[in-house]
């Protein structure tokens, strides 16, 4: 009984956050509302779920009562994929193009994103305790992920965005082999390994093509698609 109105009351903050985003739209479809503001709104009226239930996260979200400290850190490093493979596109799009403003774009990214991830991979590699052999190259990954970050911060410096794709592509396939090697112990979710995952399935509700939108070009924003 307590879990279903739980769940009645998550659903209702969804709802108001989904009404909140499409209220935006409509109101100004200069401005729209990007991933981020989608973010903020949806974990703001599920935190005020949260409150009002009285009832522990894990209660609501499922998140696993007896889960290791770093079965949750698997998880959140898994996370990282999701950045990784939106720069990746935007370069192989050609929507970042190198040059001084889109590099930045690309630091921005590094030092947002994936400077933490290699922190976060280099602080999970020690507590793993894996298999002898998958434990060191575990270890070996977070070194491998610093020097393709200096290489690609060398290409963002260049304005090269074939190098920043190269050093992108380095970045995103060090951190499956991390992962691979987790999932020998933990759990990884599944759409994080093998095939690059779509966009609705990474971004989920927090991305405009889930809504039946697009993004801008060269933006987060959401806007209608075209006829």
């Amino acid at each position: 009984m307590a879990s279903t109105g739980i769940a009645l009351i998550l659903i209702f903050a969804l709802v108001l956050a989904c009404s909140g985003f499409q209220m935006s739209m409509s109101g100004s479809s200069e401005k729209g509302m990007s991933r981020r503001d989608m973010f903020k709104s949806v974990t703001a009226a599920s935190a005020a779920a949260v409150l009002s239930s009285g009832a522990p996260a894990n209660a609501l979200f499922g998140f696993g009562e007896n889960k290791s400290k770093e079965q949750l850190a698997v998880e959140a490093l898994a996370g990282y994929r999701a950045p990784v493979a939106d720069v990746i596109r935007q370069l192989k799009a050609r929507e970042l193009r190198g040059g001084r403003d889109d590099s930045a774009v690309v630091t921005n990214y590094a030092k947002k994103y994936f400077e933490p991830l290699q922190a976060d991979m280099a602080q999970l590699a020690k507590g793993l305790k894996l298999a002898e052999e998958d434990q060191k190259k575990a270890e070996t990954q977070p070194l491998l992920m610093k020097g393709h970050l200096l290489e690609l911060a060398q290409a963002c410096a260049a304005g090269d965005a074939k190098e920043q794709l190269e050093e992108m592509e380095e970045v995103q396939e060090t951190l499956d082999d991390f992962l691979k090697l987790a999932a020998t112990k933990y759990t990884v979710p599944e759409m994080l390994l093998g095939r690059a995952a779509t966009s609705v399935e990474y971004y989920s509700i927090f991305g405009c093509e889930f809504w039946g939108l697009k993004n801008k070009p060269d933006s987060n924003v959401c806007e209608p698609k075209g006829p």
